[in-house]
């Protein structure tokens, strides 16, 4: 006569441990993938900020008269390099001024805005 059972064979055991192994590599995978994801976006939105920071600073000053220019910023503890290119527009007495941002994926964020020329002019 047999007594009953009281715990679990090793086979069991081995059965739970690789299925909670399986398990955490799933999640562990999934979390690392989302934390990729969230620290592109936050340097999309650091790099769009700092080309909005150059147009709107280069409005106010009246510094945008030159055809190219570039610069850095430092935004959210990283030194982010800009380029602005003075082009022509479609529309009669406006230049576009074009802000591009590089990201470290190769990538980059670029702005625009239209300025009226007598902006572009230094006043004395």
């Amino acid at each position: 006569m047999k007594t009953a059972q009281s715990g679990m064979t090793i086979l069991e055991v081995l059965l739970a441990m690789v299925i909670f192994a399986a398990v955490s590599m799933t999640l562990i995978s999934s979390m690392n993938g989302q934390l990729s994801a969230t620290s592109a976006m936050r340097d999309k939105a650091l790099a769009a900020w700092v080309a909005d920071n150059v147009l709107t600073t280069l409005t106010l000053t009246n510094k945008g008269n030159t055809k190219t220019l570039h610069g850095s910023m430092l935004m959210g503890g990283n030194k982010w390099e800009w380029t602005l290119v003075a082009l022509p527009s479609e529309v009669e007495s406006f230049t576009r001024w074009q802000v591009q941002v590089p990201l470290e994926n190769g990538q980059h964020i670029q702005l625009e805005r239209y300025v009226m020329e007598s902006q572009n002019v230094t006043q004395p």
